[in-house]
Formats: C-alpha cells, structure tokens, sequence
C-alpha cells in the first residue's frame, strides 16, 4: 500500500542503512577471509555466510538506533502519531460565557479522543458549574461512563459530578 514502509516499522532511511551496513559488514569479512585463503580455502565462503548473518542480526537495531529520530523529518506521513486534544479553544468560549460553544467543542475532542477524562470532566463541570444543567450533566456523566475503558478514569468523572452536582446552582444559566 502506499505510505507503508516497505519493511513494517522500519523508515525508507533505515532500510537503506540497513543494506548500507549489511554490505560493509560483509565486503570487510571478505577481505579478512581472502588473506587466510592459503590455509583455508572455504574460509572466504564460510567468512561470508557468517558475516552476512551477523550484518543481518546486527544492522536492524543499529540503523534503528542511528534513525531513531530522524525518520519522521524526512518521512512524516510514516507516524503513527496523533497530535494531542487542543483544548485552548473549547477553554476561551467557556471563559468568555459561550458554554454551548464550548461544550460544542469538547464534544468534537470526545468524539475524535474518547478516551481522553478532561474533556469529559470539563463537559460535566460546564453542565453542573457554568448552566446548573443536572439533567445534561447525569447524561454526560452516563456516556462518559460507559465510552471511559480505565477504571481510574470513570472514577474520576464520577467524582467530578459528584463533587459538582453537590454545589451546582440551583438556577439555569441561557446557553449563548
């Protein structure tokens, strides 16, 4: 396909310095069994079998080791990475009032990062701190539940309404 490495989990950069290697390990083992040739005529077909195993044990995690970070510059389609929740945004609508904007927001980050706790915790801080929405909140606080995959995680979410739905305002702010 492309955009895969040729070699999975190896740049284009390591390969070339893998076979780069492969060839001066094994262009060197020939030289050194060519000068024992009289006394081992095998010796150089042997020195070679040897050293081209060696160069293939040996070349994978010393490219990897040389490309270790520089793959990605010169190939960036080949990460796997994806960049973090920017939550700027989402955090200026909230401190300037727009709380339906906001929320807008940190729904957009759930859906692409669900796993991701603070934006479920700032959803049910908005619902309970910033709208006095309890029912938005208990319905915030049941999907964050159920999508959350660590315990540690649904703990803290659930501490958050808890601690919130205790102090929420009793009054309903208009969404803006």
């Amino acid at each position: 396909m492309k955009g895969e490495p040729a070699v999975p989990g190896m740049s284009s950069s390591g390969i070339i310095l893998t076979v780069f290697f492969s060839l001066l390990v094994a262009s060197g083992g020939t030289l050194l069994a060519v000068s024992d040739f009289d006394r081992h005529p095998f010796g150089i077909l042997f020195g070679v079998i040897l050293l081209l195993a060696a160069a293939a044990i040996i070349a994978r995690p010393l490219t990897a080791f040389l490309t270790g970070g520089t793959g990605g510059i010169f190939f960036p389609g080949q990460r796997n990475r994806k960049p973090p929740p920017a939550y700027s945004t989402a955090q200026a609508r909230r401190m300037q009032g727009e709380y339906r904007e906001a929320l807008r927001l940190y729904d957009a980050i759930i859906r692409e990062y669900p796993q991701e706790i603070a934006a479920w915790r700032s959803m049910i801080e908005i619902a309970l701190e910033n709208c006095g929405d309890l029912p938005l909140a208990r319905s915030l606080l049941a999907t964050g539940l159920a999508a959350l995959a660590s315990d540690e995680h649904r703990r803290i979410l659930q501490e958050t309404f808890d601690e919130g739905s205790a102090d929420a305002p009793v009054k309903r702010v208009r969404l803006k």
